[in-house]
């Protein structure tokens, strides 16, 4: 059995900690849009599952990154 390591250079830390804020402000902004919605929509299922979507594929692949294993295969 095989094993890959990775390791992240410091000055990469800079440049993933600012996307993991831009990730995590654009669902903030996303959370807010849906609560107004759910708020002020007698039947906002419709208008919400967009946002559902977009918040999924965000966290997916920022946090999961699932494109990156499906590109390569690897989670690297």
């Amino acid at each position: 059995m095989s094993s890959v390591v990775t390791t992240t250079k410091p000055q990469d830390y800079g440049s993933k900690t600012k996307t993991v804020w831009i990730v995590a402000s654009a669902l903030a902004v996303l959370t807010v849009v849906e609560y107004s919605i759910a708020l002020n929509v007698a039947n906002p299922l419709l208008f919400l599952v967009p946002f559902v979507v977009a918040k999924g594929l965000l966290i997916m692949d920022s946090f999961m990154h699932v494109r990156k294993v499906l590109s390569r295969g690897t989670h690297s």
